[in-house]
């Protein structure tokens, strides 16, 4: 019993309410997510943890830091996504034991509370969430554990979208369930920040493209539900969706516990299905005074773009770029006057490339005699 409650103690931790006010400046800004066994809590949420601070949960146990650290962002978290918690001091560490009314089971310790930091957690992650100290860009994941002896390994699901999370009425997106070790840092830097040595042992660091698919995986798309290996389905990891209607969908996938590993469900990715920007009415002029040219674009957006609009000379060489962000739907123009990188030609060319707010791009372009 001792024995569990040490390891217990290495990777359970707790989410508070209220923190003491610091300086902006010392904040350190990470994202935290929560993932009870039955659902998740909270998304992915961005927070700016205090280097010091005072905690309090909805029991009234308290507790005081002096750096940025994992558990403090678990109570901003609980904070902003307005969730309660409860931790105890009774191994002289916040132990957590229940968050948003989910906790562990009493009589053999399973779904007890874990944490990762950037894919990493039990046994690399052997201290409490305050104990552990944040960097900038960490991401972090708080979970519950089914495996109640901690014997098996533990998998974060993660998601690999093809060709990506914007696609095209009727085109194919295919979804690859992939599993990330936690017991194995991602990269050779992260591994040294958790003390271990990648050169003595190079199997400690799995880095994203040594990611293998996880079979069987449950993967939700919207209000859909598809299962890896069910019916004419190759269990394979990978799940072929081609027949979404246009709109916007949350996609995401778990999997329950096997022989070897626990798995906690991946973070939610979006999926765009819709056409590419359109660009129509696209009208520009070019007039040369002296040194200076004089370029103006005018054209008819469909929908919310960043807009770039490059002219070129016969030689193919920029006299210049302009550009604006966040244009809306509706007509739009814009104008530069200055002296060109390159010699004018006679005739130029605008080229117009409109991206949407998902990365689609669409070019435009137009021939324009300068002039003078």
């Amino acid at each position: 019993m001792e024995a569990r409650a040490r390891v217990l103690l290495a990777t359970i931790l707790a989410l508070s309410i209220g923190l003491a006010a610091v300086p902006t400046a010392l904040a350190v800004p990470v994202t935290v997510r929560v993932e009870g066994t039955p659902y998740q809590i909270a998304p992915v949420t961005a927070v700016d943890v205090p280097s010091q601070g005072a905690l309090t949960d909805t029991d009234g146990t308290s507790f005081a830091y002096a750096r940025a650290n994992a558990f403090a962002a678990l109570d901003l978290t609980a904070s902003l996504r307005g969730f309660t918690y409860h931790y105890n001091m009774t191994y002289g560490a916040p132990f957590l034991e229940t968050v948003a009314g989910l906790t562990w089971d009493p009589v053999d310790f399973s779904n007890g509370w874990t944490y990762m930091v950037n894919g990493v957690g039990y046994p690399i992650l052997d201290m409490g969430a305050a104990d552990f100290i944040l960097e900038k860009g960490d991401r972090v994941a708080f979970t519950q554990n089914p495996d109640a002896t901690f014997a098996r390994g533990a998998k974060l699901l993660r998601l690999r979208l093809a060709p990506g999370q914007a696609v095209k009425p009727g085109e194919a997106v295919t979804v690859t369930v992939l599993g990330d070790d936690v017991a194995k840092a991602n990269s050779a830097v992260e591994a040294t920040r958790y003390g271990l040595d990648p050169v003595a042992d190079p199997a400690l660091v799995e880095k994203p493209a040594q990611f293998i698919p996880v079979l069987g995986a449950t993967l939700h798309v919207g209000s859909r539900v598809y299962v890896d290996g069910e019916g004419t389905d190759t269990a394979d990891g990978m799940i072929v969706v081609s027949d979404l209607p246009k709109g916007t969908y949350g996609v995401w996938a778990e999997r329950a516990m096997d022989a070897s590993y626990s798995y906690v469900r991946s973070a939610v990715r979006s999926v765009n299905v819709a056409y590419g920007p359109r660009v129509t009415s696209l009208t520009a002029s070019a007039t040369l005074a002296g040194a200076n040219l004089a370029t103006r674009a005018a054209f008819t957006l469909d929908k919310r773009c960043d807009v770039r609009v490059t002219v070129f000379n016969q030689r193919g060489k920029v006299l210049t770029t302009m550009r604006a962000r966040g244009l809306g739907s509706g007509r739009h123009a814009l104008s530069w006057r200055g002296q060109p990188g390159a010699a004018v030609t006679d005739r130029v060319s605008f080229v117009v490339q409109a991206a949407d707010t998902w990365g689609r791009v669409t070019l435009k372009s137009v021939p324009v005699r300068v002039a003078r």
